[in-house]
């Protein structure tokens, strides 16, 4: 069923509603009362919603106001506290969250296998084979922090983990924070002591010249970038690849490495582990987590070699 409006009609009545407003008489800020802090007191009966015009811009009701239903009155109090007093309700409502907060954090706490103390010891190694055994001596499971409990499980490899080390307040999803992901992953794959090898890589060329390189493909990243037209979302990809001298070098670009033989035949793709013989401008000298790397643009594949 379509509803019609008529919007001459409703305007012409609101016109009606407000001229018959100015003939009111209201009574807007009377002092009824102060208190012993200095709080004051006052009183109305102007309606706040329509200001006592009695119309409100709505097509519900034919624009009449539903706080006074078009009357124009509506009896209301509000208060005013001086700097002082405000600060003193400003400290008790602050006081007041705090203490729900550390109500529900200890509740928090206590339903998801924590200690007071937001302390907990997770079980290392490949728990899937015994998480039914786990899962019967009160062990719970965290997609973050896998199997863990709230003491340490004798005869299970296990490390001490404590929240409140990383975040401040416990809260749902709290252990998706960053900060909580990164310390699990740092304990669950503690580093190894092996001596790495020496970061070899360095810049090659000068910016702006353009040569061939032939380099090995390492691996390819794809992200969103914004469009350039200003609407949606384009797609990129980052190729990094590697001389025979251990240089690093990289090409963003939102096409795809690939390679035409001759006229008439079918492309040929870059995969990982190809070796690549490319035309490229040096764009820039660019250093990524102590890593020299030279980034190409505008490059042209004039071969690729699979790797066997």
């Amino acid at each position: 069923m379509s509803i019609f409006y008529n919007y001459d009609a409703m305007t012409q009545r609101a016109i009606y509603r407000r001229k018959e407003a100015e003939k009111k008489t209201f009574q807007d800020g009377k002092l009824i009362k102060t208190d012993k802090n200095g709080t004051r007191t006052y009183e109305s009966n102007r309606c706040p919603k329509c200001s006592g015009s009695g119309d409100y811009p709505s097509m519900l009701d034919d624009g009449i106001c539903w706080k006074c239903s078009g009357s124009g009155y509506y009896w209301h109090t509000w208060k005013e506290y001086t700097p002082e007093y405000r600060a003193i309700l400003d400290a008790r409502a602050a006081a007041r969250r705090e203490k729900q907060r550390l109500d529900g954090q200890a509740e928090w706490l206590e339903k998801f296998g924590f200690t007071p103390d937001g302390e907990c010891w997770i079980i290392l190694g490949n728990t899937y084979s015994i998480k039914d055994a786990l899962k019967a001596n009160g062990c719970k499971f965290n997609p973050v922090l896998g199997w863990y409990s709230r003491e340490e499980m004798p005869g299970y490899p296990c490390e001490k983990f404590c929240l409140f080390d990383f975040i401040e307040v416990a809260e749902r999803d709290c252990y998706h924070t960053r900060a909580v992901v990164k310390a699990v992953e740092a304990i669950k794959n503690p580093p190894k002591n092996e001596a790495t090898p020496a970061n070899v890589s360095s810049w090659q060329g000068e910016v702006k010249q353009r040569r061939d390189w032939t380099l090995k493909l390492m691996r390819s990243v794809d992200f969103d970038v914004p469009s350039f037209s200003g609407f949606g979302m384009d797609s990129m990809t980052i190729y990094i690849m590697q001389d025979e001298a251990g240089n690093i070098f990289t090409w963003k670009t939102s096409g795809c490495m690939m390679w035409k033989k001759m006229e008439g035949t079918e492309l040929a793709f870059a995969h990982e582990g190809d070796t690549v013989t490319l035309a490229g401008t040096v764009k820039a000298h660019e250093d990524y987590k102590g890593t020299k790397q030279t980034a190409l643009t505008r490059c042209t594949v004039k071969e690729i070699k699979r790797d066997e």
